[in-house]
């Protein structure tokens, strides 16, 4: 009590300080107010404020910011200051993410709160009631109570693409039997907002055409995506390249122009388990979405609020982790995105599965991907030195690649070199 009451002498001295210094007749900066206020005065309070702060440096889920959200009209709606200490700080996407013992960091978020644009206001605030509108206290503790009965190279050392777009080694490819596996979204293609609006350059079209038609080498696309959308993207173009979809789980064979699946029997099980932790982080992550690959499913959150939905997908990846523990799938964290998926539908297994099925073994793989999922393919060729691997990562990221590309628009470069490189 006794700490209670020196807080209160030194807040109020402090209050007095400010008006004494900044106030006028007419205006006094802070209104301080240490008495309980009826619903309806509260709500007008919230309504009034244009930015709501909360600087608590523990708290617990801080029903406060909650309230604030849902009192807000739509004409000029405020804005939230969250500590990341509080536990709403998980629950409202658009709450501008503070750390109050930074004061200086503190005190520049509260001016740009007040620069806010109204249509941004709009946007930010109807997007957090329509999440606290759907999710009840009633889903909250549904969520809780089925939780408690769940049973428990470093890149400096490898050797970037030179200016002239070519690798040393690939001056002796020349008269050589060559496999290369490739990967499509930020490999072949620039990542784009959406997936489906993923599309192949058309100079990058022309080299693959020349490349699947090359005499010394196959080339396979290693993709995640499901089956449509690699014959959107291949089937219309002329090539006369294998595909493989949803990780390696399904194979395209352009001889027999048709689809084959590599996993056999019932592999998804795990799927609906999967569909209903996405489904909750879906709703209370705007703009993010989910995929449904077959064998795999994807958490997309390119679009989301950054800070957000970063704090989000950490969450999630643990969560994920825990709760599919013991089962036949793998949880990876890409670019943006959360993937859970089969453990057959892996890009390692294929490239394993398909030399294996080659008439004749290749002289030299090559191996180009820039995700995490590439480095199934990277870490499983490096123990096959009988075929020359040279594994290249697309980005400057923790790889098993010995060698990358620094940025997805010098892959042309690099194929146009392979190219002229492997003769005909």
């Amino acid at each position: 009590m006794t700490e209670y009451k020196a807080l209160k002498a030194k807040i109020e001295q402090l209050v007095s300080s400010i008006n004494g210094e900044f106030g006028s007749p007419a205006w006094m900066p802070v209104q301080y107010i240490y008495h309980s206020v009826s619903e309806p005065e509260l709500s007008a309070l919230y309504q009034l404020s244009e930015v709501l702060h909360i600087g608590s440096r523990r708290d617990g889920m801080n029903l406060v910011s909650l309230e604030y959200v849902i009192s807000q009209k739509n004409e000029y709606p405020g804005l939230v200051l969250l500590s990341e200490f509080a536990g709403a700080h998980s629950t409202l996407s658009y709450a501008m993410s503070i750390n109050p013992w930074n004061i200086t960091e503190t005190a520049q978020r509260m001016r740009d709160a007040l620069h806010h644009s109204e249509s941004r206001r709009k946007h930010e605030m109807k997007s957090m009631q329509e999440f606290l509108m759907r999710y009840t206290s009633s889903d909250w503790a549904k969520i809780i109570l089925k939780d408690l009965v769940l049973e428990p190279q470093h890149l400096d050392s490898i050797e970037a693409l030179p200016q002239n777009g070519k690798f040393k080694w690939m001056n002796d490819l020349r008269g050589k039997k060559i496999l290369f596996f490739c990967d499509l979204d930020g490999t072949l293609a620039p990542i784009s907002s959406y997936p489906k609006d993923v599309k192949l350059h058309a100079r990058t079209i022309e080299l693959l055409q020349e490349v699947s038609k090359n005499k010394n080498c196959e080339f396979v696309v290693v993709s995640g995506r499901d089956k449509e959308f690699l014959e959107e993207q291949f089937l219309d173009n002329d090539f006369e390249f294998p595909l493989a979809a949803c990780h390696g789980a399904y194979t395209y064979s352009p001889k027999e122009n048709k689809w084959s699946n590599l996993i056999s029997g019932d592999s998804t099980k795990w799927k609906e388990s999967v569909l209903e932790i996405l489904d909750i982080y879906t709703l209370r992550t705007p703009e993010s979405f989910i995929e449904d690959k077959g064998h795999a499913i994807t958490w997309h959150y390119r679009n989301s609020p950054r800070e957000f939905a970063d704090f989000l997908a950490n969450k999630l990846f643990f969560e994920l982790e825990e709760a599919l523990s013991g089962q036949p799938v793998q949880v990876n964290r890409g670019k943006k995105v959360i993937e859970v998926k089969s453990i057959h539908a892996n890009k390692g297994y294929f490239v394993q599965q398909w030399i294996q099925g080659q008439n004749k073994k290749p002289d030299v793989v090559v191996a180009l991907g820039d995700d995490t999922t590439d480095e199934d393919m990277f870490e499983v060729l490096q123990d096959r030195k009988d075929l020359q691997p040279f594994c290249i990562k697309v980005g400057k990221e923790q790889t098993h690649a010995h060698y990358f590309i620094k940025e997805q628009n010098s892959v042309n470069i690099f194929l146009q070199n392979f190219l002229s490189s492997v003769g005909q």
